[in-house]
């Protein structure tokens, strides 16, 4: 499975801004492993897991057609990271986040934003966060190997003019 710039941007965040010292993709788990982590980050030091959800359609946030089958997508999806994380980081904290740059305002954020123990990442939410990785991508020019932070390295260092 490729992974996508929706969730290199993630891992790169979790990286950069929260200071995970793993980070990984696709992480499968459950039975025949069909289920999946889209963006996997651990920070060690404070005992943090984050499992992300990352859905990166930039004319909405669609999964199913309706409404209804978007918000029962995400509420599995959490569901399922919870039982994994309680499994594999029984010691950590637990951190779900869903990932998606354009949300429907209104009704679907709304209802997304009441899942239990989730944080939606969206709209200007999903702005900020980009903001601030790119931000911090720009104070340092390492090469972290992760091709959204380096696209945002390369864009800071150019000339204005």
């Amino acid at each position: 499975m490729t992974v996508e710039i929706g969730e290199y941007l993630v891992g790169a965040y979790l990286k950069v801004v929260t200071g995970c010292d793993v980070v990984d993709y696709h992480v499968r788990f459950g039975d025949g492993e069909a289920e999946v982590v889209d963006v996997l980050g651990v920070d060690i030091t404070n005992k943090n897991a984050y499992l992300c959800g990352v859905s990166t359609h930039l004319t909405g946030l669609r999964h199913g057609g309706t409404n209804h089958s978007t918000i029962e997508f995400v509420n599995e999806k959490r569901r399922a990271y919870q039982v994994y994380a309680e499994a594999s980081f029984a010691d950590f904290s637990h951190r779900f986040m869903f990932w998606s740059p354009v949300v429907e305002s209104g009704y679907l954020e709304n209802r997304l934003t009441e899942i239990d123990g989730l944080k939606l990442v969206a709209n200007s939410d999903y702005k900020k966060a980009v903001n601030e990785l790119t931000e911090k991508a720009n104070d340092d020019k390492r090469d972290i190997d992760n091709p959204a932070v380096r696209l945002l390295q390369i864009l800071g260092s150019l000339p204005l003019h």
